[in-house]
This record gives C-alpha cells, structure tokens and sequence, in this order.
C-alpha cells in the first residue's frame, strides 16, 4: 500500500534515497554532482529548500548512459526507474528514481497521470564541454 508522507517524512525519506544512490554511483564509478535546488538548499539551508519534496542530481550524458543500463537491474524491490520508456504518460528527457511505497503529489498535480508518484531523485545530463571551457571555469572559481 502507497503511504501519504508528511514533510518531514519526504525529506527523510529522501536523504535515505540520496544514500543508496550514491553508494550505487560510487560502487559503478560514476560521477555526479547535486544540482538545482538541492544543491541551493545545500549551500542556503544547509540541508532542504523548506518547499522542496525532491532531489536532483547530475552527470555527464557519458555517465547517465551508462547508469540507464545498469540501475534497472540491480534496484531493490520498492525503488523504480522512471522514464519515458518505462511510463508512457511520463515526458520528461530525464529520469526519476522513485520509491514505489510513497507517495507525494507534485505542484499544480503535475504528475497525475504517472505510473509511478512515491518519493523521487530527479537525474539529470548535461553535454561534455571543450577542454578550454572547463580550463577557463576552473580559473574563474
């Protein structure tokens, strides 16, 4: 049965979720980074934006690849890969890891439709930039 969760619920939920998924990303030598809000709520809250309900993280397009065809198969029973492939009402070019035991309504009911509505990390790509962009970022820092 799918459980309503208060806030504080969500958000302990979550951080339990970040865990497995960064002990999955480092035993897969995979690289990411928090993003978004989470990141923002790292530096500003030092912990959660007070309205967040979810996660983001990032890594290269090499990366999210190769996550894509190897998390599917190694995820525990309550946890679910959310994709355009594995949810045809879902549209986003990014994936949700999402709790199959939860459940949480998003902003303006986004979602309603979705196979899938527990407790989410949003994954996100981006492209590889030219080594002069990432020489002339790092100098800028």
């Amino acid at each position: 049965m799918r459980e309503y969760l208060s806030d504080k619920q969500v958000k302990s939920e979550l951080t339990a979720l970040l865990q497995v998924v960064h002990e999955f990303l480092v035993e897969h030598n995979i690289k990411y980074t928090i993003t978004a809000g989470t990141l923002l709520g790292a530096v500003r809250h030092k912990g959660f934006i007070p309205w967040d309900d979810d996660l983001d993280i990032e890594m290269l397009y090499r990366d999210y690849k190769r996550l894509m065809e190897v998390l599917p198969f190694e995820l525990p029973s309550n946890l679910v890969l959310q994709t355009m492939h594995t949810d045809s009402n879902y549209v986003a070019p990014y994936a949700k890891l999402r709790e199959t035991d939860s459940y949480i309504s998003e902003v303006n009911n986004i979602g309603r439709n979705y196979k899938y509505n527990g407790v989410y990390i949003d994954i996100f790509y981006t492209a590889f930039f030219s080594k002069f962009f990432m020489i002339f970022n790092s100098r800028s820092a």
